[in-house]
Formats: structure tokens, sequence, C-alpha cells
């Protein structure tokens, strides 16, 4: 990818203009191997 493609700057408003989406208490994991936490 190249940078320069990207808009300077990356504001909320550009991300609702770009994608679309909705809050949810459902998760889904489409990953095909376990869940791993990593410690700060």
């Amino acid at each position: 990818m190249d940078d320069k493609e990207w808009p300077s700057k990356l504001t909320w408003k550009l991300f609702t203009e770009w994608f679309e989406f909705h809050f949810s208490s459902i998760i889904v994991d489409l990953e095909n191997g376990s869940i791993e936490r990593e410690e700060y």
C-alpha cells in the first residue's frame, strides 16, 4: 500500500462515511485457531 493514497487525517466522520457499522452484544470469532490473549 502506498501511504500517499491514504487521507491525511483519519477522523470519525471519515470512518462513518467509509463504513457501515452497528453495535451488538454478539461476538463472532472468524479465525480457525484458538483465541490467544497477549500480556502487556
